[in-house]
């Protein structure tokens, strides 16, 4: 699958990756892109993010699976209503705070 999207190329020169998953849980874990994606980050030695609609995974889990933080939609916006109503202006506000917060 990494090769199919040229993923360890992609990685060479990053400083930090962001993955996505609309609910990161456990089964985001075991197999799925945001797992692949830190797996190859972390080979890499480069902190990996998730930016997700829901966060329902624990610190110590994700930071056995090589992610750094996961960071939620629904959290930024206060509400899963409010993450539903409008997901792209949720996304865009957390993309730009979790910015800033790495930065």
């Amino acid at each position: 699958m990494r090769s199919l999207v040229d993923l360890d190329a992609a990685l060479d020169d990053c400083d930090l990756v962001i993955t996505g998953e609309g609910s990161f849980d456990f089964q985001s874990l075991r197999g799925k892109l945001p797992a692949m994606v830190a797996a190859a980050a972390a080979e890499r030695g480069v902190p990996c993010l998730v930016l997700a609609g829901r966060v329902d995974v624990g610190r110590r889990e994700a930071a056995a699976a090589g992610i750094e933080a996961a960071y939620s939609v629904v959290d930024e916006v206060g509400s899963v209503e409010a993450a539903m109503a409008a997901p792209a202006a949720g996304l865009t506000a957390l993309a730009a705070r979790t910015a800033r917060r790495w930065r």
